[in-house]
């Protein structure tokens, strides 16, 4: 609605609400599901077998700290997991998440009891996380070292373990099905 301030100046005034969501269609479900948490979700992984999902929001909703949530696939209510940037993968068995923290600390984080715990990246920054392995027991991530170049980097998930998994350049990579490369 135009408001008249004077002869030569017209006001408009809006309200925009944006909104982003997450429709999933879950094992053994007919129809989808709105598994957003609260406004601005981005999927961080999904299970294997399609019942656990890590949503990552940064809306509105949660105010200045963005936050990782764990949804199951049924509707069930969310859990917080840990605030952090938007770079986190869910391991394929669902029972963990690695995660860039709000510091660029890599970390570790169980999705049902236990501690987190911090990988230490020795001088890298800027982690962001690709992919688990197969048999959950590794994953990749890229970092930023001391020269500026990104490489790829994997790390181990029983003893923290990081050993560069590339010579050159690369932003992001997959296992392969069977886990090898």
């Amino acid at each position: 609605m135009p408001f008249n301030l004077t002869d030569q100046t017209i006001v408009y005034i809006t309200r925009d609400i944006e909104r982003a969501a997450v429709h999933v269609l879950a094992p053994g479900q007919t129809r989808e599901r709105d598994l957003s948490v609260l406004d601005w979700p981005l999927v961080a992984g999904l299970s294997d077998d399609g019942r656990l999902l890590l949503v990552h929001e940064s809306g509105e909703g949660t105010g200045v700290t963005p936050t990782f949530f764990l949804r199951r696939t049924d509707g069930s209510p969310s859990v917080k997991l840990v605030s952090g940037s938007p770079r986190g993968k869910l391991s394929r068995d669902g029972r963990w998440a690695a995660i860039v923290d709000r510091d660029d600390r890599l970390m570790i984080v169980p999705t049902r009891a236990g501690e987190s715990r911090e990988i230490r990246t020795d001088r890298l920054t800027r982690h962001w996380i690709t992919d688990w392995s197969p048999d959950n027991k590794r994953f990749l991530f890229s970092g930023l070292g001391q020269d500026k170049k990104r490489l790829l980097y994997r790390c181990t998930l029983e003893t923290g373990a990081v050993e560069p998994f590339s010579k050159e350049l690369i932003l992001g990579a997959w296992y392969t099905p069977d886990g090898k490369r």
